[in-house]
């Protein structure tokens, strides 16, 4: 498949735990402005498991998450490994994924591409840029495929409880970051949850997306006030 566009990083382009550095200029991380939005859930959970032991569970999930992620970059890029060295649960997910790539159709044109707003001083990583057909097998009850034929969307590979809400309003600003860097809307985009031995889906339309955009920008003009980051 011809990819029909291009994102030149900067060679000044610094990331670091707080956040970007691009150009000399300071962009917030998309995931730390979601930070500023309240999960009451989590912290009834971590009112009831203690401090402590909700903060191993979380690393032990993250650890995971990241493992995870690598894996599936490496078998969108059809390179081998040893799938022997990860425990079952990493072996379950892979298999799963393997066959989630063929039934959507997956034709990755970029992984883990790096994506930044000017406009708004906001940067991230996406999972997942490239061609996807809904297949039904995986959608979550009462949601009708969205690309019935295949589209151009962005993924996201998720190992959490649940797709929560938030989540949205992340490909909504990476969504907006790559039209911004290369003129194309995307036709849409999905977040793929592998939990449980089970793959369950979510999708959302270019629309949908600007409806979500337009959330995360009330959020981090939220986390920029907190802050007190000003724009240049």
């Amino acid at each position: 498949m011809t990819k029909e566009w291009k994102i030149d990083i900067p060679e000044d382009y610094f990331v670091d735990r707080k956040g970007y550095t691009i150009n000399g200029n300071v962009y917030v991380r998309v995931t730390r402005v979601l930070g500023v939005i309240a999960k009451h859930g989590l912290a009834a959970w971590y009112a009831k498991v203690g401090k402590r032991k909700a903060k191993e569970i979380i690393e032990d999930r993250q650890a995971l998450g990241t493992k995870v992620h690598k894996l599936f970059e490496i078998v969108l890029k059809d390179k081998k490994f040893d799938l022997d060295n990860y425990g079952n649960e990493i072996q379950d997910d892979v298999a799963l994924f393997k066959k989630f790539k063929i039934d959507t159709k997956l034709r990755a044109q970029a992984l883990e591409q790096k994506l930044w707003s000017n406009k708004y001083r906001f940067a991230g990583t996406c999972d997942y840029i490239g061609q996807y057909t809904s297949c039904e097998d995986y959608l979550i009850r009462g949601h009708a495929p969205v690309f019935k034929k295949s589209g151009l969307v962005i993924g996201d590979w998720k190992t959490s409880k649940a797709i929560y809400k938030d989540y949205w309003l992340q490909l909504g600003a990476y969504a907006h970051a790559f039209y911004e860097l290369t003129g194309i809307k995307v036709d849409g985009a999905f977040i793929a949850q592998f939990r449980d031995g089970r793959v369950k889906v979510e999708e959302r339309t270019w629309d949908e997306l600007v409806d979500r955009f337009r959330v995360f920008k009330a959020a981090l003009i939220l986390y920029k006030d907190i802050y007190n980051i000003k724009d240049a």
